[in-house]
């Protein structure tokens, strides 16, 4: 939930993320493995959100991928700002930023 606490999603798309539950698969713009590790995020995928990359991104040990593309279909635009967390280090088995 600490993700979602530094981004500003003026569109919702992250409103189903919810703190209480134990299965964070089912949440939007998550993916999970078969043993339901959360494998990928594609938070700012053409959402128009802004806001600075979370260091708790870097507590996802498993994550293989980070989209934080920046897209312009349909005229949204994504800014992150600020440095990129040093957690990111832990994430050994990122392959896709």
């Amino acid at each position: 939930m600490g993700i979602t606490a530094s981004l500003e999603d003026p569109h919702g798309v992250l409103e189903n993320w919810d703190g209480d539950s134990v299965d964070p698969c089912s949440w939007t713009m998550v993916t999970c493995s078969a043993e339901s590790l959360v494998i990928g995020l594609l938070l700012l995928q053409n959402n128009d959100m802004t806001g600075p990359i979370p260091a708790e991104i870097g507590r996802l040990s498993k994550l293989h991928t980070l989209d934080i593309s920046n897209y312009f279909e349909g005229g949204l635009t994504i800014t992150v700002s600020g440095a990129i967390p040093v957690s990111l280090a832990n994430m050994t088995q990122l392959v896709f930023l």
